[in-house]
């Protein structure tokens, strides 16, 4: 099935609950606590009394700031992890590391052929040449890639609990948490999926 297919229909059930929650909140709802704006005296995230304009504004900084660094997370850090760290046919080293390091051998090599070819100082290239891809292969040891990998894994995981914590927190607190949320989020992921085409090779 199409992802634009799929991505109509989750739109579409969105709307449906949208519509149906409404309805719900309007006929049938005794306690709108939750479905309020602003500061209010019992609105409380982690313990803390969010009663106050200037408390309520931190909250939404927090919120702005912490979407940024939450599309980093997920669209730079964990991608990164799923093709370098848990991928077994991965090479040790980053893939673009690697893929550069293979470019640059090829480079080298395809210049000693050259050089080769022309009979051009031939003895003295060949050797430059074959000592160059021995030294592209051999540069680096590859293992010291392992504690960066590690790193960026345990950070992760380290993050997502934290942000979880707090984003479960302001999510069940008040609506307009919720929408601030998720308009800072369209926001962010606007952003990155415009960067991400920008600089696509074509």
């Amino acid at each position: 099935m199409s992802p634009i297919i799929v991505s109509r229909i989750i739109a579409g059930w969105i709307s449906v609950i949208s519509i149906l929650l409404t309805y719900f909140v309007t006929h049938y709802s005794n306690n709108a606590s939750f479905y309020r704006f602003g500061p209010q005296a019992d609105l409380v995230i982690l313990g803390f009394s969010i009663d106050t304009p200037e408390k309520y504004a931190g909250i939404v900084i927090y919120a702005i700031i912490n979407t940024v660094i939450r599309n980093l997370d997920q669209n730079i850090i964990t991608p990164w992890i799923t093709l370098n760290v848990q991928n077994v046919n991965a090479p040790l080293v980053p893939i673009a590391a690697h893929a550069a390091r293979i470019a640059h051998a090829a480079r080298i090599a395809n210049t000693a052929r050259i050089a080769n070819t022309a009979r051009i100082a031939m003895d003295t290239d060949i050797e430059i040449g074959i000592a160059g891809v021995a030294d592209i292969r051999d540069c680096e040891d590859d293992h010291k890639y392992i504690p960066i990998q590690y790193e960026i894994s345990i950070t992760n995981t380290i993050y997502s609990w934290f942000d979880w914590l707090i984003y479960i927190h302001m999510l069940l607190a008040q609506i307009d948490m919720f929408l601030i949320e998720v308009f800072t989020d369209i926001l962010a992921i606007c952003i990155v999926t415009r960067w991400y085409i920008k600089n696509k090779t074509v």
